[in-house]
């Protein structure tokens, strides 16, 4: 799907956006002004990608955990770091104990 594609559809959506790509030179996606056009009402996007434009993406089969069940699977590096951080891992990230996970 091109980039151009979905930055249409969600500029279109009046809501924060987080948008994670993973794939190889994915930084290129969001082109010269970082996705800023998909603001709404001077809230930016939060865009976190894989590589920089020049930069490729690792992927291998990982360890990740599917309804409580650890499998092995394959998935880019940052689709699995961010499955963990998000998952039933997702206290262990929470370094502080806010209960707040930052970037």
């Amino acid at each position: 799907v091109p980039a151009k594609d979905i930055f249409a559809r969600l500029k279109r959506m009046r809501c924060r956006k987080l948008l994670l790509l993973d794939s190889c030179h994915s930084g290129a996606a969001l082109g010269a002004d970082g996705g800023r056009d998909l603001r709404q009402d001077d809230k930016g996007p939060v865009v976190l990608t894989a590589a920089a434009p020049h930069e490729q993406a690792g992927e291998d089969v990982t360890v990740v955990s599917v309804d409580g069940k650890v499998v092995r699977q394959r998935h880019g590096f940052f689709t699995a770091a961010v499955s963990t951080g998000l998952g039933p891992k997702a206290a262990a990230a929470d370094r502080n104990r806010d209960g707040v996970l930052t970037v």
